[in-house]
């Protein structure tokens, strides 16, 4: 019996192309799987689009990232520049408000010391004896 069952497998019809159909099949999808159909080459055009567009927007990301670092830059620079310049101008206007302090404070003692000088004239010569002597018709129009 044991031989009659090796004997009755290579009678068996449909036993060998079973085996012819499940190598033929194996051997098919190796072989399709290689090469790629057109729908397989659209996906990977299509993936190679995308990956592109990546690489694109990871360029943009950078020079934005680098164009905000070098706009606050800037920012800073002219920030620190306006501050420089109202500096100055507080200086400026301090150094003229001291002249002019300065400038009114010593007209001011001049003209202190003309009017002093003045009225000190004036009491001296009315305190002076009087050059004439007065008649008595002049010192009645005094009283």
């Amino acid at each position: 019996m044991a031989a009659g069952d090796a004997s009755s497998a290579f009678f068996d019809p449909w036993a060998a192309a079973a085996q012819l159909k499940t190598a033929n099949a194996s051997a098919n999808a190796t072989s399709t799987a290689n090469v790629p159909g057109p729908t397989e080459a659209r996906f990977q055009e299509h993936a190679n689009k995308l990956n592109e567009q990546e690489t694109k927007l990871q360029q943009i990301e950078h020079a934005l990232t680098k164009l905000q670092k070098d706009t606050q830059h800037e920012f800073q620079q002219v920030q620190v520049r306006e501050q420089q310049a109202q500096a100055q101008v507080q200086q400026a206007i301090m150094t003229v408000k001291n002249e002019l302090d300065n400038s009114f404070q010593k007209g001011i003692q001049q003209q202190s010391v003309q009017l002093n000088s003045t009225l000190g004239e004036l009491r001296s010569l009315l305190q002076a004896p009087p050059k004439r002597s007065r008649s008595p018709a002049e010192e009645e129009m005094e009283d």
